[in-house]
């Protein structure tokens, strides 16, 4: 009794530790700043969508089909809709984190494992409505059902496999560059089920999880072609995302995979996995040895493709999270619970090691006392000279279409880098020159040489505020 009223009050805890991460989020029914740049085109793809406007081939960006769906259902309630689907999304991923954790270790490193974890994942956090929030309990999900291979005499049930799968297809329809826990568990599975003569394990595993990802983006291709927007998606999802990839060189890439490692947290959990691979001896009857090996994959191929890109994003850190709860909650056991040091040790890696927690309070700070009255003067300049409500066009981000309620005058309602390359730049002009847009708002100034002269030989600068302009046709 007394252990099951511990462990309420530990999801209690994480309940209320997913309360105030949310609580971070400008789009929660108090606050008064308005979503950043990523989060503002996704809810504007689902605000357009309730407007008959269909995604890939009426509007451009180049994520999953599931972001726009959630933002769409979303949207039916505004901002805040997104917020609370976003709220269940992140008590999932905190309940399936904790039940993963408790597959290996005590109730108490569980928690605090958890409560770590995605305390220091406020960091990459960036306000939310971004690929990596959404991909949080389709992660977990996947998790908490693979290490049942280490937890069941190396099986795994048909339901446990087909539930991984549908878990990776959730992803494969959000970011395809976020499956690193699906490629090093997966990946160690297979080849262990063969090392240790359990074919018939190895060919059932396949067989249900291939099953489990055709069910899962399945009604998505069909729903696109239904709608004939299969072309236009292949454009957006995949051409366009590998233009955005080949924006920049491997040293960007490089400088990338590095910078990761100044978050403690990441730096602590490639320790720990090395330690755990020099100290075990290697055995294949060892589940936990194997384990160790899958995560160790897991973290390295998601180190990786999250910087895939060359850019620097801290959402885009949000994949590693499903490798570090194992790890966390393994050094909470061995080297604070059972060293009897808990409260002190405890304190030191919430303050030193776990990203600043205090993060926290300022975002929710932020999110909720302060506006962003640069925005809101923009948007009234904006309004003041667009009486007739005419399309307008964004040069740097979606913000100023979902502030004053107009429509953007172009396939691609923002101009940013991902949206840099030549064979874009060319097609963005042209839709400039035939659409001839009143107004044209620059808040991003990394332009293309070719674009910068076309607004300075058509467009006259109306106004200027702070570090933004308003272009009038001439």
């Amino acid at each position: 009794m007394i252990a099951k009223n511990k462990e309420r009050i530990y999801i209690v805890l994480l309940i209320l530790l997913s309360l105030l991460i949310l609580f971070c989020s400008p789009l929660h029914p108090f606050s008064r700043r308005f979503p950043d740049t990523d989060s503002s085109a996704f809810l504007l793809i689902g605000q357009s969508m309730w407007r008959g406007i269909f995604p890939y081939t009426d509007i451009f960006d180049h994520k999953g089909p599931l972001l726009y769906v959630i933002n769409w259902l979303g949207m039916s309630m505004g901002f805040t809709g997104v917020w609370i689907i976003e709220l269940v999304f992140m008590l999932v991923s905190t309940w399936l984190c904790y039940r993963c954790a408790r597959r290996f270790f005590s109730e108490a490193a569980s928690f605090w494992g958890t409560f770590a974890v995605f305390l220091a994942s406020v960091s990459w956090y960036q306000g939310g409505n971004l690929t990596g929030v959404w991909s949080l309990p389709f992660f977990f999900g996947a998790l908490y059902c693979l290490t049942g291979y280490f937890d069941n005499n190396f099986e795994l049930s048909r339901v446990q496999i087909l539930i991984s799968g549908i878990c990776l297809g959730g992803v494969l329809m959000i970011r395809p560059n976020m499956i690193g826990i699906w490629f090093g568990m997966c990946t160690m599975i297979f080849f262990h089920t063969i090392l240790i003569r359990k074919f018939q394990t190895c060919l059932r595993c396949t067989i249900f999880f291939i099953l489990g990802i055709v069910i899962s983006v399945a009604p998505f291709l069909i729903w696109l072609g239904m709608k004939g927007a299969l072309v236009d998606f292949y454009f957006c999802y995949i051409k366009a995302n590998f233009l955005y990839i080949d924006n920049n060189a491997l040293s960007d890439r490089i400088f990338a995979i590095a910078h990761q490692l100044k978050f403690p947290i990441v730096m602590l959990v490639a320790i720990i996995l090395l330690i755990l691979l020099f100290r075990q001896k290697w055995e294949l009857k060892n589940p936990w040895c194997i384990l160790v090996i899958a995560l160790s994959i897991s973290f390295g191929v998601s180190v990786i493709m999250a910087a895939l890109s060359g850019y620097i994003f801290g959402h885009y850190y949000m994949a590693l999270v499903p490798c570090l709860i194992l790890p966390i909650s393994w050094i909470i056991e061995k080297g604070i619970i059972n060293l009897k040091l808990k409260q002190f040790l405890i304190f030191i890696i919430i303050i030193y090691v776990l990203n600043s927690p205090l993060r926290v309070g300022i975002d929710t700070i932020r999110a909720t006392m302060f506006e962003n009255t640069q925005l809101n003067t923009l948007a009234q300049i904006v309004v003041d000279n667009n009486p007739q409500g005419e399309p307008i066009l964004s040069v740097g981000n979606s913000q100023i279409y979902l502030k004053t309620g107009f429509a953007p005058a172009s396939y691609y309602p923002y101009f940013v880098r991902g949206t840099s390359h030549p064979t874009i730049v060319e097609d963005y002009i042209s839709e400039i020159a035939r659409n001839k847009p009143l107004l044209i708002i620059q808040t991003y100034f990394d332009l293309p040489i070719e674009l910068r002269n076309y607004l300075n030989e058509n467009y006259l600068v109306i106004c200027q505020y702070e570090d933004a302009f308003v272009y009038r046709l001439i």
